[in-house]
């Protein structure tokens, strides 16, 4: 179903004869239409291994289906939702800076492609709509690529640096503080292109930055299994810019959600924060009790295996040198707290019936003491005993501990050392780097990506609950940016669906049920459980929780994907066991009163982990809420770091992660092209000469798309087809250009070859300049020259005059002229046959089985009942059964595959259930094309359908065959003869030279590589509406042609054609007869009088006429 003029340009509905209505969409269908003149389409079909795969489109039995040619060249049906669907070669070759420009339809599959596309060409950044506010940046191990120049549409090439740059002139600008969030799983190179980011903006004054993001690396990362150098915590760099100057005057850090557990415990293949081997794996270790490259001997480094390379454990210097800059000058004491961290974990403590417990190995605890810098007893009496302050007179009580809990309080005050010395080199940092309260503010904010492990617990729950309220909000500045320029620009809102985050935040933090709180009510309560939280949990009514079998974990539907979660040790995990007189012990120490001074400040009570996040996290939030936001979406190409290496699956979990797939969606489901109006009537007002506004040229144009007070806004598909439009106009001026400019070059040539024709000595000196544009001519020239001939272009002799065409034939061949030698051999061939007629008689054919050897295939011995002598009288003979054996000598697999061809010839002419006429049209043609061996046996098969024939219909359908089988696949040679002959006594003499030149075609040219489009055979038939066999002539089960009954045309343009690829030089208005065409096909095959040849279709005035019906019905 096609729509008509009548249509509206907006979707609408149709009925068809049997009552239904469907919808259709005049934009989808003109895209459609133009994909299938543009070479094949294809459709994306999803697969478990890479994503998505592309699969070439063969039919489209009915709506909403296609068939497609899957693996091992099987064909299979899928579904079409829509006609946007449909993927081109043109759109495949198509490369973008801005995803927002692609079709809105498919976009996962779509964005996945152009991303690996740009991956593999050097381009490692691609923007997320034009006003550079997202980016994605794909990470690259190893030296990144030197990627080819080149603008987006916005004239802006994406890079971290034009991030940056536009960042930096928006604050200046509007003067509304800017931030650039950085997010991306581990690996992904979040912490480089934060790096990068900050490079760029601190080139003059940038040394303390950059000094205290090296330090804080060191004591803020660590291996994780996808990366070897992970950040474990979230920092917010914020530069302050003088904007009389445009230059940084000062900066600051604040760090938040540090993963603090991991200084005590990491899982199987992770390890600790790398200033620990830092310092273990280097010259000092020795000088704080430690064991060189010990790295098995300390309880909190458990997975020796699991540390980092052995680039990192060489980085100690570049630390130190990184905190001198920052200007800690004295990092003795700093590494004696490091060092002491380790020795805690050493500890072991053994029950006491006095104190409750005691420490077993005294010399830890006195190397530990003395690290921290203070007495030994005082550190055993704060880890073995608890002091309570009761009542108004603030009596103290002491309350010892046993063991285990001084073991777990030993893991609390290492955590407390080793987040305030964290603390500390940040406070230091900020000292440092110098601060303006007058100064504009732009800030880098790096955060912990997203993750969705094999088991997840505490830190993944929280870290995935930290990006989905940055998520929500990347969501809702994008979606409010768009709003806020639609009401600018006066025109309504497109509807857009997208993920609803509130529902997955409620979850987790609406009060009383969320699991935030479940969670810290069951760490309180001394009932409380990990298999109690886990069943109430579970019992919780929400669209975000996603039920599971195992009852101790539960599934939360994140933005990115369901990740389930493992309540063991979420409990314990919460529980902080530090006790106040930890803060009492640093204070009675002789560390840096600043360093002391940290403790002071931390609350009298200590926060659960779960607490302490929340608290951070909203203050993380309260931070940025004032700034507006900008995104780089870090994305790792696959998991072994592999250079070069683009791993779909990996890619695509990531895209769905950082929320790309999303913010794509939001902006190609909008308007995504906004182009002021000047600008678009500039570019698109040649299409509609007579438009003198954008509003008369939309409506002239029949685009949908919404003229805004300053900005034409429209989405993909309507881009498409205004760039297509534009395309062929431009290509049908240039074409125009280039005829006149050859017909000139093509005049100085003949008069040049005129002139080398007088003096054949001086021929190659005249028609050297030549050489270049007409190669062909000038080998034929030269071969005349040598032999003293006369070209081949002289008129046609009498067919009758066998010697002269002889010589003819041998003149073209010699000359490579295809053209003229498949006339010439036509005609010799009618002479020859007209004399020798009774030679080529299709039961004399060699090839052909001995016709008692055909019938005993089938009988053996004698037979009675007659049915052998029928056998051999009807071998050649029309035939409504199938064959038992093939009619020509085949070894046996290739007599399997005749006996299915025939099968096939009895489908297509309605005397067997089997299949669909075209299906059986393409199996006939694909055995013939690709087993040569084969092709004596189709002919032999579809002449046996043609002798004898009971009825005019099958006649008609058994030329049908043979006429398609010319077009694909010559005969062999010994059997040329035959078919030529039988042609020249069976078929309608209307179609007799047609068929002799499709003969010729092919024996030349040799057999096509593929099977023609269904279109491309329907007007191949079409081209036979002469006369023929019978009236009611039936015609293939395909789609109708688009040729008129008699394909004749005029040429618009000159052509200069060349006998190396079967070319035909036309002029411009030549008549010329079409005998192979489709829309699909760059290429016609057309023929002046007896020469025949390939032309550009777009030169011939019935593909033009076709073209435009095609696009503005």
């Amino acid at each position: 179903m096609l729509c008509t003029a009548r249509c509206p340009a907006t979707p609408h509905v149709h009925s068809t004869a049997d009552g239904r209505s469907f919808t259709l969409d005049p934009i989808a269908q003109r895209l459609s239409m133009v994909a299938s003149t543009h070479g094949p389409t294809y459709l994306w079909v999803d697969d478990a291994a890479a994503g998505y795969v592309l699969r070439r489109i063969v039919d489209r039995p009915r709506p909403g289906i296609a068939t497609v040619l899957g693996d091992g060249e099987m064909l299979e049906d899928v579904p079409v939702p829509d006609a946007k669907a449909l993927v081109t070669d043109a759109s495949l070759r198509r490369n973008v800076d801005d995803l927002a420009t692609l079709a809105a339809y498919d976009t996962e599959p779509t964005v996945l492609h152009m991303l690996q596309k740009r991956f593999l060409e050097g381009r490692l950044h691609t923007w997320v709509g034009s006003s550079a506010g997202m980016l994605v940046a794909l990470q690259t191990f190893g030296a990144p690529p030197t990627p080819p120049s080149s603008t987006s549409a916005s004239g802006i090439a994406p890079s971290l640096a034009a991030m940056a740059q536009a960042a930096l002139d928006a604050l200046l600008q509007d003067g509304r503080n800017q931030v650039i969030i950085v997010s991306g799983e581990s690996g992904a190179g979040k912490t480089a292109a934060a790096t990068h980011l900050l490079t760029a903006l601190t080139e003059q004054n940038g040394s303390g930055v950059l000094g205290a993001h090296s330090a804080l690396t060191a004591f803020g990362h660590a291996k994780t299994p996808r990366n070897g150098s992970s950040s474990r915590f979230s920092k917010l760099v914020t530069l302050h810019v003088d904007p009389s100057t445009r230059s940084v005057v000062g900066a600051s850090i604040i760090c938040y959600l540090l993963e603090k557990a991991r200084v005590v415990r990491q899982a199987n293949g992770e390890s600790n924060y790398l200033i620990f081997y830092q310092l273990l794996c280097s010259q000092r270790a020795a000088d704080y009790g430690l064991a060189p490259f010990g790295l098995g001997e300390y309880a909190y480094l458990t997975d020796a295996e699991g540390g980092p390379d052995e680039t990192a454990f060489k980085g100690l210097d570049a630390t130190l040198d990184a905190l001198r800059v920052v200007g800690i000058l004295d990092v003795d004491w700093l590494l004696g707290v490091v060092a002491a961290i380790l020795h805690l974990g050493n500890l072991v403590f053994i029950a006491d019936k006095e104190t409750g417990s005691n420490v077993a190995n005294t010399a830890a605890l006195g190397t530990a003491a003395t690290l921290l810098r203070v007495p030994a007893d005082a550190l055993r009496d704060a880890l073995c005993v608890t002091v309570l302050t009761i009542g108004s007179k603030l009596e103290r009580q002491h309350m010892p501990h046993g063991p285990e809990r001084a073991a777990s309080v030993a893991a609390a005050m290492a955590k407390a050392l080793y987040v305030r010395l964290f603390e500390y080199i940040t406070t230091r940092s900020n000292a440092s780097c110098g601060a303006s309260s007058d100064a504009l503010r732009l800030s880098v904010l790096d955060v912990v990506g997203f993750e969705s492990l094999p088991v997840n617990g505490l830190n993944q729950l929280c870290i995935n609950y930290t990006n989905e309220v940055f998520q929500q909000k990347m969501q809702g500045e994008i979606m409010a940016a768009d709003f806020a320029l639609y009401a600018r620009e006066g025109v309504a809102a497109p509807s857009v669906a997208f993920h609803d985050h509130q529902v997955v935040l409620d979850l987790l933090d609406k009060k009383p049920d969320g699991i935030w709180h479940l969670l810290e009510e069951h760490s309180r309560v001394m009932r409380g459980s990990d298999a109690r939280l886990a069943q109430q949990v579970r019992t919780l009514s929400s669209p975000a929780l996603v039920a599971q079998k195992a009852p101790m974990v539960f599934g939360v539907r994140h933005y990115a994907g369901v990740v389930t979660y493992s309540a063991d040790g979420l409990t314990e995990g919460n529980k902080d066991m530090a006790a106040p007189s930890v803060a009492e012990l640093v204070a009675q120490s002789a560390l840096p009163a600043a360093f002391q001074a940290l403790f002071q400040a931390a609350p009298a009570r200590a926060r659960s982990p779960v607490a302490d996040f929340r608290t951070q996290l909203a203050a993380l939030r309260q931070d940025v809420a004032l700034l507006h936001p900008r995104y780089v979406c870090c994305i790792a190409p696959n998991r072994t770091r592999a250079t070069a290496t683009f791993e779909p699956m990996v890619v695509l979990d990531q895209l769905r992660a950082a929320g790309v797939l999303a913010a794509v969606a939001l902006s190609t489901h909008g308007l995504a092209f906004r182009v002021p109006h000047s600008a678009f009537f500039q570019m698109y007002q040649r299409l509609a000469p007579g438009a003198r506004d954008c509003q008369a040229l939309l409506r002239d144009l029949g685009l949908r798309a919404r003229l805004g007070a300053s900005l034409v806004l429209y989405d993909a598909p309507a881009h498409d087809l205004l760039e297509l439009l534009r395309v062929l106009h431009r290509s049908a001026s240039v074409v125009q250009v280039q005829a006149a400019w050859r017909r000139r070059l093509a005049r100085q040539y003949v008069c040049a070859r005129r002139a080398a024709s007088k003096d054949p000595s001086t021929a190659p000196e005249v028609l050297r300049p030549w050489q270049p544009l007409f190669p062909a001519q000038q080998s034929a020239t030269a071969a005349q020259s040598e032999k003293g001939t006369p070209p081949i272009d002289e008129p046609q002799c009498d067919e009758d005059d066998e010697d002269a065409l002889k010589q003819q034939l041998t003149k073209a061949v010699e000359a490579n002229d295809r053209a003229a030698v498949i006339g010439r051999s036509i005609a010799l061939q009618k002479r020859f046959l007209k004399v020798h007629a009774g030679m080529f008689l299709p039961s004399q054919l060699p090839l052909l089985r001995a016709k008692a050897d055909f019938a005993n295939a089938r009988f053996y011995g004698l037979s009675s009942s007659g049915a052998k002598e029928d056998l051999v009288d009807g071998m050649l003979k029309f035939s409504a059964k199938p064959l038992h054996t093939s009619l020509t000598l085949l070894p046996p697999a290739a007599t399997r595959d005749a006996i299915r061809c025939f099968k096939a010839i009895l489908g297509y002419m309605g005397l067997r259930r089997q299949g669909t006429p075209q299906d059986l049209v393409v199996e006939l043609i694909s055995k013939a094309i690709a087993q040569p061996d084969l092709r004596a046996e189709v002919y032999a098969q579809i002449l046996k359908q043609l002798t004898d024939v009971p009825s005019d219909a099958l006649r008609d359908k058994a030329w049908a065959l043979l006429i398609v089988a010319l077009a694909h696949v010559p005969p062999p040679p010994v059997q040329e003869s035959y078919v030529a002959m039988f042609i020249q006594a069976h078929a309608p003499d209307a179609w007799v030279d047609h068929l002799f030149l499709m003969l010729h075609q092919r024996l030349v040219h040799g057999a096509r590589r593929d099977v023609l489009v269904p279109d491309a055979i329907a007007a191949l038939l079409d081209g036979f509406r002469g006369p023929s066999p019978s009236p009611t002539a039936s015609r293939l089960s395909i789609t109708a042609g688009f040729l008129d009954p008699t394909p004749s045309t005029r040429v618009l343009y000159a052509f200069q054609g060349s006998a190396d690829d079967a070319t035909l030089t036309v002029d411009a208005g030549d008549e010329v007869v079409v005998l192979d065409a489709s829309l699909a096909a760059p290429w016609w095959f057309v023929q002046i009088g007896h020469v025949g040849g390939y032309v550009p279709a777009t030169y011939l005035e019935l593909y033009t006429k076709q073209m435009q019906r095609a696009l503005l019905v």
